[in-house]
């Protein structure tokens, strides 16, 4: 019992640990377009989406509570007309 509860638990914390390198990598990938880039416009609104990445990860650490509304809305997509 207690291997099963360790398991669920590792693959939850392996999976949040994805989630929040992935969204950490992409902030510094923008960072680093913002520092190549010279146009103002560009520049805001890489930093605007960069600002909204890391806004996301309470998200990230909670994708499970929104795991099955989003299963849900797949299906429910899948769904002939």
């Amino acid at each position: 019992m207690l291997s099963v509860f360790l398991g669920v638990v590792g693959t939850y914390v392996a999976t949040t640990c994805l989630l929040v390198s992935k969204r950490a990598l992409k902030i510094v990938e923008l960072h680093e377009e913002y520092q190549f880039i010279r146009s103002r416009e560009q520049k805001s609104h890489i930093r605007s989406h960069a600002l909204i990445l890391k806004s996301g990860f309470m998200s990230d650490i909670k994708w499970i509570t929104h795991l099955p509304k989003k299963i849900k809305t797949a299906f429910d997509w899948l769904k002939p007309e």
